[in-house]
């Protein structure tokens, strides 16, 4: 029947192994019979066994190397003291003490360079693990500060704005029941009036006072619009200045003022044409301010402009009736 590694080698680590003077005949048997059956150990299959034993603990694979150098020492002493001992058992299976002995420390060899790399492997493994875990760990810790930041920022700009925005709604709810009161003191006058003439001043106060509180609660509600970002006009197309620029031409001595790359006119100097570019640099900049300036009144907010419109064309009808 032929030996395997695997049974050879758990000869090795039976908890009832121990090579004397009354088991040395059947171990040795059993090793010679092994190697006569297969010449050598195979180096992949004792790399395989041992990794499945330092699974179950490196305890096991001390215990096999064990018995293994404590077998090549008793070969030792029966190579020095008696080498005709057990000769008939390795002239049965064609080998020899040497022989033997010899084969045995090459597997002791294997197996303890198996289990050192094993042994280097794990530890190379567990730096590697406690690296990567540091590694994530600090970059999670440091993504956890930004957020942490990141949030009381945003908590104590929130915080910030909210108050600025109760504040100026409590600031709107007051101008607004100001001015109603400040209107109910007018109105109450009006009905103790005599005459029809009268009450034109009466009506030119309420309209002054309906367009302030207007303005000024637009103008509030226009600061609480910029603070929480958001827009509460119409986007519309603005328009900019146009670019001018000098182009000379050397070998004509000619120096032609340009509008966005487009000729507009040439000068033989330089002065002159710098002159003149100042100038319609300074009348586009201001064309285009008060072009500007006229959209967002009366095309960003429209509401705004005809309410105006309104409160101004009934102030101005109401004073000419004076």
């Amino acid at each position: 029947m032929k030996v395997t590694e695997d049974k050879f080698l758990d000869m090795f680590t039976s908890d009832t192994f121990s090579i004397d003077s009354e088991t040395a005949d059947e171990i040795l048997r059993y090793i010679a019979r092994f190697y006569e059956s297969t010449g050598r150990h195979r180096y992949h299959i004792i790399s395989r066994y041992v990794n499945k034993k330092m699974e179950q603990g490196q305890d096991i694979i001390e215990y096999l190397l064990y018995n293994i150098h404590d077998t090549i020492l008793y070969l030792d002493i029966v190579i020095a003291h008696s080498p005709d001992s057990f000769k008939d058992i390795f002239e049965e299976n064609e080998s020899s003490v040497a022989e033997i002995k010899l084969k045995l420390e090459k597997l002791y060899d294997h197996i303890a360079l198996e289990e050192e790399r094993l042994i280097k492997n794990s530890q190379i493994m567990g730096f590697s693990k406690m690296e990567i875990q540091n590694n994530v760990m600090n970059e999670f810790n440091v993504s956890i500060d930004k957020f942490q930041k990141k949030t009381d920022e945003i908590s104590n700009t929130l915080n910030a704005n909210i108050i600025t925005v109760v504040g100026l709604f409590s600031a709107i709810i007051f101008v607004f029941f100001g001015g109603i009161t400040g209107m109910s003191s007018v109105i109450k006058g009006i009905f103790d009036l005599k005459t029809k003439d009268d009450i034109i001043i009466p009506l030119i106060v309420l309209t002054f006072i309906g367009f302030v509180i207007f303005n000024v609660i637009f103008l509030l509600l226009y600061s609480i619009a910029k603070i929480v970002n958001k827009n509460i006009g119409l986007t519309i197309a603005l328009p900019r200045a146009n670019f001018y620029s000098i182009h000379d031409d050397i070998g004509n001595e000619t120096y032609a003022v340009c509008e966005d790359d487009r000729l507009l006119k040439a000068f033989d100097d330089i002065k002159k044409a710098r002159r003149y570019q100042k100038r319609k640099r300074f009348l586009s900049v201001t064309f285009s301010w008060l072009c500007r300036c006229i959209k967002r009144v009366l095309l960003r907010y429209p509401y705004v402009a005809l309410m105006n419109v309104v409160f101004v064309s009934i102030f101005l009808i109401l004073y000419s009736q004076l």
